[in-house]
């Protein structure tokens, strides 16, 4: 049961898995980089870059959803 959805393709992330807010990760579908905004209920939004010092895409290519 998808309880959130990807803004990119619209594709269902589970709720399966602890998310944290703020927490990147990748779309199981598209691969879009996306970011936890809310926790309850589980919404996700595109992953900003606003500061250089956040994760580069290639840690968030390593994390598995």
């Amino acid at each position: 049961m998808a309880n959130a959805f990807c803004p990119e393709c619209d594709g269902g992330i589970s709720s399966g898995h602890r998310h944290r807010l703020g927490q990147r990760f990748l779309c199981p579908h598209c691969r879009t980089v996306l970011e936890v905004i809310s926790v309850r209920p589980l919404e996700v939004d595109w992953a900003y870059d606003e500061d250089s010092s956040e994760d580069s895409l290639e840690d968030v290519w390593n994390r598995k959803l």
